[in-house]
């Protein structure tokens, strides 16, 4: 078995990745892994900083755009789990759709 988040090789038995503590979901169908590498990539590229004057691609810190000197947007990742981008409900310490463990902030 592969972890989900990581894709290192687990135990049948292990009930986390020993990687990066991810959940072992068992039963997962088909239907529900493609969601969960869906809503991955689509958080993925949720955090590549575009410039919005050239559309050249930034790296996450910067604050400048390196082609054209244009101030670089910051986006809100505050309400988002970092692992897969789901909302975070109030109160929660675990991602309901991943498992991870939320920031509390």
């Amino acid at each position: 078995m592969y972890c989900t988040k990581c894709g290192t090789r687990i135990d049948d038995a292990a009930g986390f990745c020993g990687a990066c503590g991810m959940p072992v979901f068992r039963n997962l169908t088909p239907e529900k892994l493609a969601a969960l590498e869906a809503r991955r990539q689509a958080f993925a590229a949720s955090q590549k900083r575009i410039c919005p004057r050239c559309k050249a691609e930034a790296k996450k810190d910067a604050r400048f755009c390196v082609v054209c000197g244009s101030a670089l947007e910051t986006r809100r990742t505050e309400g988002l789990c970092q692992s897969c981008g789901a909302p975070k409900k109030p109160g929660e310490r675990f991602c309901s759709c991943c498992g991870s463990r939320l920031n509390e902030r």
